[in-house]
């Protein structure tokens, strides 16, 4: 089940898991995410997402090869031109054990419709 987005939305989280919001109308909307702190061995990911009328994705962090280790947190923004009925999915993800840890990630996913 999705969330619809009113406007604006924020939505903190804790763990790794997928978020997945539903433009009410057709416009221009920023997706930004934010997690921090971020454990030492960490190797997060978060994917910004768009679905529907179109597809597109942002990712943001390390991975297992490359992790974001040295990173206090991972931050990233990006815009989806969405028509109504679209789909939002934010994904916060990790290879490393370390982030899987309860309340091991945590952070704020926000949302809002461009006027």
């Amino acid at each position: 089940m999705s969330n619809v987005l009113y406007g604006g939305q924020s939505q903190p989280f804790t763990g790794l898991r997928t978020y997945v919001f539903t433009a009410p109308t057709t416009g221009l909307y920023t997706v930004s995410c934010q997690a921090t702190p971020l454990p030492v061995g960490s190797a997060l990911q978060i994917v910004l997402a768009q679905s529907g009328s179109a597809s597109n994705s942002v990712t943001f962090g390390g991975t297992s090869t490359n992790p974001a280790q040295n990173q206090d947190s991972i931050a990233g923004n990006t815009r989806f031109v969405l028509v109504a009925g679209d789909l939002v999915t934010v994904t916060v993800s990790s290879s490393a054990a370390v982030d899987s840890l309860p309340n091991a990630v945590k952070g704020i996913i926000n949302l809002f419709l461009e006027q």
